[in-house]
């Protein structure tokens, strides 16, 4: 395109025009052409400037909104004549003046933007008004040599000379008509290029908004991409991709836009017969019975003040104390007087639930209390589970994220009358989102309602977010809770620890008799330092005997490190407390199942006590019996995360344990490292456990922590928008046509730091998620609608792609829950060796995830006995490796909804005839987690990991496979997470071949050394080295490179220009795949099987990329090679 571009510095030789906005004034735009002498042309044509300049697309971006730089329009340079354009909210109105005979005009684009893809028409204005032709084909505009700069520069082509005398005669013919304005203006008048906004209606008059219909009547806006993406084949992928480039390139727009009012209509006939039904439930026996209950809730007492503020607000705050019915009642109120009021038909409400569980027991439990079954006025929603209430006169409930799914298809959420987001106060990073939005959608729908609860804690900060919206609060309805801390629990149980003992120089003096590890005594001292006063005062006291102190002396001793302690407590509260319900608060699936192993070998609660596990990745089947009341007699006890805190509420607890630790996820921006680590609860997350006991009667809170350490706990916790990686969060907002993604978050209630988006924009581009101009990529638009990490969904979208689904699927799962092993106490090296045994020799920790499961699967089929052996052999546990199973069917379900498999059965041959290749499996994991990229040297049998991206050295996580290998067959591998705690670790790695990077990393490049050594790189820091004594042979089914030694250097160019071209069909193709989803043929004859073929050959071959860079005798250095 730019060969008929001459340059000298950066001028260009060629004849253009400029277009620049002047400041907007009453309403009126103008677009003024700033015109330069230059020599020759006699005349201006006023038919290039409707021909190069897409008019449309010009006033549609967001540059049209900059501040212009260029002169203004008293301030035109150039020759006497010239010539301006102004637009106007009807009309484009451009004056013509004769120029100078010797005079060209030059312009280009002062306002900063881009004019793309358009091109010169060798026609007059005459021939180009007859034709209705305005805009150039792609061939033309290559033919026309476009060029970009500092403003587009658009080449003249010979023009026909257009007498002036004939343009009368062809503005009457053709539309082109007097000004009244002006006797010598004229005034272009094309009805198919006029802005979308340009037109005979009122720009800001209220009217009916349709988002779709005003997404695709932007003609500008459909030409930018189409033309953009017209190597796309035509499809249903395509339409709704293209949908959502054109609403996110409009988004600024349409949240100016003209308001909209619910789509649903009123209905008499339902009205009476929703009246009728509600009033027949007055003699039902079983709903008066829990209309009673209902009665007695401190929410109900407050319904008129609640009705009230609902119909006078917009947006209404409701802060209520735990157990004040405010989560199962609310949601009624609002539909009972709707119903009453004869307004049912026009009612819906969404009522939202940070989990999957909360959803359904909300759901089932307000049914039950309205003498129904979900499905009638009430129901659910979750992710692949469902029991949908009516469409109107009804209440839904559901996650965050089916809400999220509903904005997706409508953005105004027109087929609701109320919005109610419930647990608000858990700041997790879908509600901090959904609030933002909901405040965007508020202002385009006067008529929606929008409710917000949450626990006492803080809601003033939503009040205040909401424009200071009115705030009701609740009180809470429960029995007295007497609150005990961790002095109090052992002297009650009479505990005592038993601290493993290590030599050292010298004891602790003033606290306890035990030794610890030389590396923790400065840790130990300065803990004893600050928790002294604390302890002189219980022993002023009197109150606690010396093994009290001494135990509280020991940070180990707090918090949920001890599960004998919780174990005794239990036992404790078992034989010495009447009966209830017992509700232990444990920060992870990891500890909830070990004290479950405890409790449960116990012979004392073998009888009559019912033992629950409780975590939300847990399948709803085994949830919803934390519900059910044991038979008289029994005990029950639930262990569970902070799930039951507020999501939940289990009606007979009576005594709640709190560990004092929740698991948090944290992200360092600065070193790009992620952590889920267990932390302190904050004051609020405590008060909240508490409230779980004395729902039936007077209950009790144990505290595994002091008194002195309850001081010490935040007052809140951290929003987690402000704490994790957000390149999920950034893919939704592309997702939801939310616009440009930084403005978009700066409207958060609490944003996330600026460099942690960046960073994760970053990645994104990297993953080929999203493009430079911040647009979702085929890629991203499918990575969006996957419920996971991007780098994740990639390789599932790769798997099936590559017909490698069943153990891609497999790894998938467990890198986003958790891998199947148990950690046996006391016999760790055992379970290490029982690891490499499932590996099978492959250097990957996923890969053996992969043969884990299909070993499990395997056995399953030999029976239960089979499958317990199996289980206690390799330390798994099957609760985990149900869930995975369950995960794998749900992750199939969702790439059949994209398009990507054609049955919900992963393991069909259909998509796995490549699934027994490991060297393939190890490519489509390295395609998926890159750029995630380590490096290994091997020095005198000792191992160095350095990520060459910061030059940071890290080490194997102790559970990999590959931690204890010296031989490795690449110096490449690619892993999941990097973590620092000790020292900086490397989760679940996986060796990859330099082919693996070549066809899945960035890019491929290829230099020459300062040593005289080839390189070929796959990224800016990932490069393969070929000295001149080490040989390659490459098979390529492109070109067949001869035999006979070459240069080094020369030979490398000839592989890479094989291994370029191979690369680029690769490329091609798997974005023609990406956007028409599909089961790969895998035909030879086909050119997608003979493409696939030649890659899987080669990867699956294993060669090595230049031998001197796996050479084990090598000496050099890390620095060496980085700075190569």
């Amino acid at each position: 395109m730019q060969e008929n571009r001459k340059k000298k510095g950066n001028r260009v030789n060629m004849n253009s025009f400029l277009i620049s906005r002047d400041e907007e004034t009453e309403g009126k735009t103008t677009l003024w052409m700033h015109t330069v002498s230059l020599g020759k042309h006699k005349e201006y044509e006023i038919r290039q400037l409707l021909d190069n300049i897409r008019t449309q697309e010009f006033l549609a971006s967001e540059d049209f909104r900059k501040p212009s730089r260029a002169p203004g329009p008293g301030k035109l340079s150039g020759s006497p004549g010239h010539g301006s354009i102004k637009l106007s909210s009807s009309k484009i109105a451009m004056e013509r003046r004769p120029l100078s005979p010797s005079s060209e005009q030059v312009v280009g684009s002062s306002y900063g933007g881009h004019v793309k893809d358009v091109a010169p028409q060798s026609t007059s204005l005459k021939s180009e008004i007859m034709e209705d032709s305005w805009w150039g084909s792609e061939e033309e505009n290559e033919r026309g040599g476009i060029v970009k700069g500092e403003a587009e520069q658009l080449p003249n082509s010979s023009l026909e000379d257009v007498d002036a005398k004939q343009d009368p005669c062809c503005a009457t013919k053709e539309g082109i008509v007097k000004s009244e304005e002006q006797d010598n203006s004229e005034e272009l008048v094309p009805d198919d290029i006029l802005p979308f906004f340009i037109d005979n209606t009122p720009m800001f008059e209220e009217q009916e908004l349709m988002f779709d219909d005003v997404v695709e009547s932007k003609p500008g806006v459909h030409e930018k991409f189409s033309e953009k993406l017209r190597h796309i084949g035509d499809s249903d992928f395509k339409s709704q991709y293209l949908h959502n480039l054109k609403a996110n390139a409009l988004s600024d727009y349409l949240r100016t836009c003209a308001t909209a009012r619910c789509d649903l209509v009123a209905n008499s006939c339902l009205d009476n017969q929703f009246k009728e039904e509600l009033e027949a439930k007055q003699s039902n026996g079983r709903y008066l019975e829990l209309h009673k209950f209902r009665q007695k809730l401190p929410s109900y007492k407050m319904r008129h003040k609640i009705l009230e503020l609902v119909s006078e607000s917009q947006v209404v705050v409701l802060s209520g104390e735990t157990g004040c019915g405010k989560t199962t009642q609310v949601a009624q109120f609002i539909l009972d007087d709707w119903i009453l009021q004869g307004k049912g038909s026009v009612c819906h409400i969404i009522c939202t639930q940070p989990r999957r569980i909360s959803a359904i027991s909300v759901a089932e439990r307000v049914a039950q209390e309205r003498a129904e079954k979900c499905g009638h006025s009430v129901g659910y929603q979750i992710r692949l589970d469902d029991v949908r209430p009516r469409t109107v006169g009804s209440i839904l409930y559901c996650t965050t994220g089916i809400l999220l799914k509903f904005l997706q298809s409508d953005p105004l959420l027109k087929k609701a009358s109320h919005v109610v987001l419930d647990e608000i106060h858990e700041r997790d990073i879908l509600s901090d989102f959904t609030m933002a939005i909901m405040k965007d959608v508020l202002t385009h729908r006067p008529d929606l309602k929008l409710v917000l609860m949450s626990a006492t804690m803080n809601a003033g900060l939503f009040t205040k977010y909401y424009n200071n919206c009115p705030l009701i609060h609740i009180p809470g309805f429960t029995f007295p809770v007497e609150e005990l801390y961790l002095e109090d629990v052992l002297q009650l149980t009479g505990f005592r620890f038993f601290f493993q003992r290590f030599k050292m120089e010298s004891k602790s003096k003033n606290y306890g008799s035990h030794y610890i590890p030389r590396k923790k005594q400065k840790q130990l001292q300065q803990y004893q330092d600050s928790i002294g006063p604390f302890i002189r005062d219980l022993r002023a006291s009197g109150k606690y005997k010396s093994h009290v102190l001494k135990s509280i002396a020991d940070p180990s001793s707090e918090g949920d490190e001890n599960l004998e302690l919780i174990a005794s407590l239990v036992e404790h509260i078992c034989q010495h407390e009447p009966p209830g319900a017992v509700l232990i608060f444990l920060p992870g699936w990891d500890r909830i199942s070990k004290l479950h192993k405890i409790l449960s070998s116990n012979s004392f609660f073998r009888r009559k006590h019912l033992i629950i596990p409780l975590h939300s990745m847990m399948p709803t089947v085994n949830q919803r019996e934390v519900f059910n009341r044991p038979p008289p007699g029994v005990r029950k006890i639930v262990i569970a995360t902070n799930i039951a805190e507020t999501s939940i509420t289990i009606d007979d607890v009576v005594y709640v344990i709190d560990g004092g630790k929740i698991k948090m996820r944290n992200f360092d921006e600065g070193s790009n490292l992620q952590t889920l680590l267990p932390e302190w609860v904050s004051l609020a997350n405590a008060k909240q456990r508490k409230g779980r006991a004395g729902r039936v009667q007077p209950g009790i809170c144990y505290h595994l922590y002091t008194r002195w350490r309850e001081s010490l706990l935040d007052a809140f916790p951290t929003p987690e928008i402000q704490r994790t990686r957000l390149e999920e969060l950034c893919l939704q907002i592309k997702i939801l046509k939310l616009g440009k993604i930084e403005p978009f978050l700066e409207k958060v209630i609490e944003p996330p730091s600026k460099s942690a988006l960046h960073l994760s924009i970053q990645i994104l581009h990297r993953l080929n998620a999203l493009d430079w101009e911040e647009n979702l990529t085929p890629l991203g638009f499918h990575l969006a609608k996957l419920p996971m990490d991007p780098q994740t969904g990639k390789m599932i979208l790769m798997g099936a792609i590559f017909s490698c689904l069943d153990p891609i699927l497999t790894v998938a799962a467990a890198l986003s829950f958790k891998d199947p092993f148990v950690i046996p106490l006391g016999q760790e090296e055992v379970a290490d060796r029982r690891r490499q045994e499932l590996a099978g020799g492959e250097e990957s920790d996923h890969l053996m995830l992969a043969n884990v499961f299909n070993k499990w699967e395997e056995v399953r089929q030999a029976g239960r006995s089979a499958e317990d052996r199996f289980l206690w052999h390799y330390f798994l546990s099957r609760n985990t490796l149900e869930m995975l199973r369950t995960m794998k069917r749900q992750l199939t379900e969702h790439l059949m909804e994209l398009g990507f498999v054609t049955s919900s059965a992963y393991n069909s041959l259909e998509v796995n005839q490549n699934s027994k290749n490991p060297s393939l499996l190890k490519a489509i994991i390295c395609a998926g987690l890159y750029p995630n990229v380590a490096k290994i040297f091997v020095k005198k049998n000792r191992v160095t990991l350095y990520t060459p991206e910061d030059g940071q050295k890290v080490q194997f996580h102790l559970k990999s496979v590959l931690v204890d290998r010296r031989d490795f067959s690449s110096q490449w591998l690619v892993y999941k997470l990097k973590q620092k705690s000790s020292a900086v670790f490397l989760f679940d790695a996986t060796v990859v071949s330099p082919f693996s990077l070549l066809f899945f990393g960035e890019r491929i490049g290829i230099e020459k050394h300062s040593r005289g050594d080839g390189l070929i790189s796959a990224d800016p820091f990932v490069h393969f080295k070929c000295s001149q004594s080490d040989a390659i042979l490459v098979k390529v089914h492109i070109s067949h490179l001869a035999s006979n030694l070459i240069s080094c250097l020369v030979y490398l160019i000839l592989t890479f220009c094989c291994m370029q071209q191979l690369r680029g069909e690769l490329d091609k193709l798997l974005e023609y795949k990406i956007s028409h989803p599909g089961v790969t043929q895998w035909d030879p004859e086909t050119k997608e099987g003979a493409i696939l073929r030649a890659i899987v050959e080669l990867i699956t071959t294993n060669m090595k990329m230049p031998a001197g860079s796996l050479s084990r005798s090598s000496s050099q250095d890390f620095s060496d090679d980085l700075s190569s």
